[in-house]
């Protein structure tokens, strides 16, 4: 140990100090850790902690204790709030609003039928145009939503992921037509499909042609976008499906070492491409110190992976840098102040565990699209965490504590462990596929759904101290006729402007390539860009995918 402990008379004493203690029900965390009352030098000593092999310093292998060197002494998180529904008009207006409050970086919502690949004019589409976020057709929507915002002084994460090429294609192309350069630019996609194959269900190809499409963006941005994180590794739906903490950093770990695995086979050198890989782990108040050690003990599997088994060279390419946001899985629609602390505490969650970005739920997300109020409320309560409370000051400030460091160890242990069983099953694509992902997903759903309904698990507000208020009066955003109808006249007016003859080449010119072998020569990136320029839309560049991958459809289970 790294202090002077006379560990047989510490363990003499502890032995009296538990003689004392009545005997009580025994505690669990989310993941199903028996924790013990007190945590002392004992616990590391009986697991053999090497300071410098676990912990380290900040900024050095295996980033235990944070990715940089001085954190936050040297610039606070990036402070982002996802938001976006309706018109890009509209979008364009909540953006700036935004920028006004001291929002930091910006977060785009797309609604589904874009995600989907469908213009706002498709049939499918008529209840949903606006709805989850904004309907973006062409190149002239993305701009619109920027238009007067400096791109060059802010980074911009677009929540995509069955339709990231088109999506970042149409960003690129805004971007330069509005001035910018493309290496200039930074920003995250989601780029994820397979956490939509396991958890959210947004995907509109099979599995192979989809994650052609994820390499295709990973392989241009490491070429042409030097500041873009290409790929969010998302376990935050995973989590909002049902998983635990454990398992749902054993499947995001899975989905990234496929993703890194499938690059590689590219061709691409890994050190090319991995610095600018990024996570999105959920992190929320319940369990606030599992929390924290899932995130710690991540970061050393990521950075022993990257660096053993793909022989990363570069430090860079090991780190383990995230995005987080407080979720809306255990809010109220009551007494909505009572989200404002469930916030906070996930917040200072994020913040112990040395997140790059923070987004903070809005008090009154379970009421429907925030309000202007709760997203000032939640950004003032990043901020009022980063420049008033002192946590930014110190580096990994929780770092050392006898309990937050065996977790982090147990965790690690059990997170490797699943990992394992996926790799006995073939890998997280096998595993996708016989539907082990999704049962064990679906069985922890359950369980936890069964401990809210015996109390045996309490979340206030909602299952325990419910105010018996009614739910506040709100008018409710509901996606009106005229914002299908604006984003149709928008359509058709591109349309009537268009030169007919090139649509049908760039289209043309997509399909070709679409039928040909996945390879870095047939990246459809280059070609759904020029499409973009030549102002095909969002639904016509995924028909044509359509077309050549098909639509995928999930087996009946019965």
């Amino acid at each position: 140990m790294v202090y002077e402990t006379n560990i047989e008379v510490l363990k003499q004493k502890l032995l009296e100090w538990q003689s004392k203690l009545r005997k009580d029900r025994k505690f669990k965390t989310e993941s199903g850790v028996e924790v013990k009352p007190v945590y002392t030098p004992i616990d590391l000593e009986e697991r053999r902690f090497n300071y410098l092999e676990k912990l380290g310093l900040p900024g050095e292998y295996p980033f235990t204790r944070g990715i940089y060197r001085t954190m936050y002494r040297g610039r606070v998180w990036t402070m982002r709030q996802y938001a976006g529904f309706g018109t890009p008009e509209v979008t364009n207006q909540i953006f700036k609003k935004l920028l006004e409050m001291g929002s930091t970086g910006l977060s785009l919502a797309f609604d589904l039928p874009t995600q989907l690949g469908f213009d706002s004019d498709n049939p499918i589409a008529v209840s949903e145009v606006g709805a989850v976020g904004a309907a973006v057709n062409s190149v002239e929507d993305m701009k619109t939503i920027f238009s007067g915002i400096d791109l060059s002084k802010i980074t911009v994460s677009m929540t995509c992921n069955a339709n990231t090429a088109a999506a970042l294609s149409m960003f690129i192309v805004a971007a330069e037509e509005m001035g910018y350069k493309k290496q200039d630019l930074g920003g995250t996609v989601q780029n994820d499909i397979l956490k939509e194959f396991i958890a959210r269900g947004a995907y509109i190809f099979p599995p192979e042609p989809s994650l052609r499409l994820v390499s295709d963006v990973i392989v241009y941005c490491s070429k042409h976008l030097p500041k873009w994180n290409h790929i969010s590794i998302c376990g935050y739906h995973i989590h909002e499906a049902g998983a635990d903490p454990v398992f749902e950093m054993a499947v995001m770990l899975s989905d990234g070492i496929e993703y890194v695995r499938r690059t590689v086979e590219r061709g691409i050198d890994v050190d090319k491409f991995a610095p600018r890989i990024s996570w999105l782990p959920s992190i929320n108040h319940i369990d606030f110190f599992e929390e924290i050690a899932k995130i710690r003990a991540v970061r050393r599997i990521w950075a022993r992976i990257m660096k053993e088994e793909f022989n990363a060279k570069n430090p860079r390419s090991w780190m383990f840098r995230f995005y987080t946001r407080s979720g809306g899985l255990y809010q109220t629609n009551r007494l909505l102040e009572v989200n404002v602390i469930k916030n906070t505490l996930a917040a200072l969650a994020a913040v112990f565990a040395g997140a790059q970005a923070i987004d903070v739920c809005t008090m009154d997300e379970a009421l429907g699209i925030p309000s202007d109020h709760g997203q000032k409320v939640a950004l003032r309560t990043l901020q009022v965490i980063g420049y008033e409370t002192g946590i930014t000051n110190v580096v990994d400030p929780l770092g050392g504590s006898y309990y937050l460091e065996w977790l982090t160890d147990e965790l690690e242990e059990r997170i490797v462990r699943e990992m394992e069983k996926i790799n006995e099953i073939g890998g997280i694509i096998k595993a996708i596929k016989s539907g082990y992902i999704q049962e064990r997903i679906s069985k922890n759903a359950h369980e936890f759904m069964k401990k809210l309904e015996s109390k045996e698990k309490i979340i206030v507000g909602l299952n325990e101290f419910v105010d018996d208020e009614e739910p506040p009066k709100r008018e409710t955003y509901r996606p009106s006729s005229e914002i299908r109808e604006e984003a149709i006249r928008r359509l058709n007016n591109l349309r009537k402007s268009r030169d007919p003859k090139k649509v049908e080449e760039a289209l043309d010119k997509i399909r070709k390539i679409a039928e040909k072998e996945e390879t870095n020569e047939n990246n459809l990136m280059y070609p759904i860009i020029e499409a973009v320029r030549a102002r095909c839309t969002n639904g016509e560049i995924h028909g044509v995918l359509r077309e050549i991958f098909g639509e995928y459809r999930p087996p009946l289970v019965f």
